[in-house]
């Protein structure tokens, strides 16, 4: 948790994390009604510094414009190269589960690869659509 903000006030309100825990139990405070011990909390997110093979996978937060849009707190950037398995760049909606692969270039990834992973835990709006 040393990555994280102070928990005396508010300041994790909001925030995007990555949380790894050992048990899960029922009686928590949320809309889910479940509690977890937490055995490890980071910020979500892919850092700055610009690098070529990235790979994110997570919900669809924001949907910017058609081939923009954000994987939890990842800036992503869809071109012409992009390939996309599973789905189509229409298929790219919120709350829906992505895997993206490309180069962090100033925080953004430039997505040489979507995936709708229809495997995953999460099952993408593709999937639900032809069942």
């Amino acid at each position: 948790m040393r990555d994280m903000p102070n928990q005396t006030n508010n300041s994790w309100t909001g925030l995007l994390v990555d949380v790894r825990g050992s048990q899960v139990s029922s009686g928590g405070s949320g809309s889910s009604g479940v509690r977890m011990a937490a055995t490890k909390i980071t910020p979500d997110g892919l850092g700055t510094a610009d690098r070529e093979d990235t790979a994110s996978q997570a919900l669809v937060t924001q949907v910017v414009a058609l081939g923009v849009c954000y994987l939890g707190t990842g800036h992503v950037q869809t071109s012409a190269g992009t390939t996309f398995d599973g789905g189509t760049l229409n298929d790219i909606l919120i709350d829906a589960y992505r895997e993206v692969q490309g180069w962090l270039v100033g925080g953004i990834v430039n997505a040489t690869r979507v995936e709708f992973d229809c495997a995953s835990t999460f099952p993408c709006s593709v999937c639900m659509r032809s069942r």
